[in-house]
């Protein structure tokens, strides 16, 4: 399990002081030698003292290590966002990558 948790204080000199944090969260399982699934989730909230800004994802993944160097990674987040407070996004990546 990975997680990180990040604070944040804004004082800007015409604005009142914002305090707001992210954070960020990742449960891992290997099956076998190089098959791994894991669940992700993220929070973020720039300022505390409002809801109105808060956005949440929780994302489903699977990272393989076929052969030395070679790595492909599938993730499938679902993101409530504040811009489209009616809706779940959708997002999905695959990364293919190559190590020297």
């Amino acid at each position: 399990m990975l997680s990180e948790i990040d604070f944040e204080t804004s004082r800007p000199t015409s604005n009142p002081i914002t305090i707001g944090g992210a954070t960020w969260s990742k449960l891992d399982y290997e099956v076998f030698q190089g098959l791994h699934y894991y669940l992700t989730y993220q929070l973020g909230n720039p300022d505390y003292s409002s809801n109105s800004a808060r956005s949440s994802a929780l994302g489903i993944g699977s990272r393989l290590f076929s052969r030395p160097h070679f790595e492909f990674d599938f993730l499938w987040q679902f993101q409530n966002s504040p811009a489209f407070p009616a809706q779940v996004l959708d997002y999905v990546t695959l990364l293919m990558h190559f190590y020297l």
